[in-house]
C-alpha cells in the first residue's frame, strides 16, 4: 500500500511540477518518497532517461541513417537499454518509485528534432544527442557508484557502468567525423 500510495503521490507532484514550474525530472520528488538521496535520485532520472533517449532515437535511426556503424551502435545500445531497464525498475522499486515512462521535455524536443532531419544532418545530431547523454550518464554514473550507500542501485550502477562507458568510448569516434569540435571538450 505504501507504494501506491507513494507512487500516487510522486505522479500527482511530477504533474503539478511540470505543470505550474516547468521543471524536467522528478529528483525532487524521488527523494522525499523514502530513503534515496539526492545522488541515488539523479542516477534513477539519468539512467531513466538514457533508457527513453536510447528507445526512441535508435528507432529513427534504424530508419534515418545509411551509416552501417549508426545503425550497428543504435541496435546494440536500444539492447543495452532493454537490458538495464528491468534491474533498474527492480532497484527504483524496493525504494518505492515508480518509473517515469515517458522523456522529459528537453529530451522529447531532441527526438523531434531528429525526426525532421536526414542523411548527414540526421547522423550528427543523433551523435551529437546521444554523445551527450552518454557524458551526463558517465558522471552521474560514476558519482551514483562512489557514494551509494544502496545496495541494489550499487549492484545495478556496477553492472552498468561499463556498457554506457563502452557506449560513450563508441560515440566518441563517430563524433569525431561527424561534429570534429564536440570531441575536444
Amino acid at each position: 500500500m505504501r507504494n501506491l500510495r507513494s507512487s500516487v503521490w510522486l505522479a500527482m507532484a511530477a504533474a503539478a511540477c511540470v505543470a505550474t514550474t516547468g521543471c524536467t525530472t522528478m529528483e525532487a520528488q524521488i527523494q522525499s518518497s523514502g530513503s534515496m538521496g539526492s545522488v541515488d535520485a539523479e542516477y534513477v532520472n539519468t539512467a531513466f532517461d538514457l533508457i527513453q533517449l536510447d528507445h526512441q532515437e535508435g528507432q529513427l535511426a534504424a530508419t534515418k541513417t545509411k551509416d552501417p556503424r549508426i545503425i550497428d551502435l543504435s541496435s546494440k545500445i536500444i539492447a543495452q537499454a532493454d537490458a538495464l531497464s528491468p534491474g533498474l525498475q527492480a532497484a527504483a522499486n524496493v525504494e518505492g518509485i515508480k518509473a517515469p515512462t515517458i522523456l522529459t521535455p528537453d529530451l522529447a524536443a531532441r527526438v523531434a528534432r531528429l525526426q525532421n532531419l536526414s542523411g548527414r544532418d540526421f547522423d550528427r545530431q543523433y551523435v551529437a544527442d546521444e554523445l551527450a547523454l552518454h557524458k551526463r550518464a558517465v558522471a552521474v554514473f560514476g558519482k551514483e557508484d562512489s557514494s551509494t550507500k544502496d545496495a541494489a542501485l550499487r549492484t545495478q550502477v556496477e553492472t552498468e557502468l561499463p556498457a554506457v562507458q563502452g557506449n560513450l568510448d563508441s560515440l566518441t569516434v563517430l563524433s569525431s567525423e561527424y561534429n570534429p569540435t564536440a570531441t575536444s571538450s
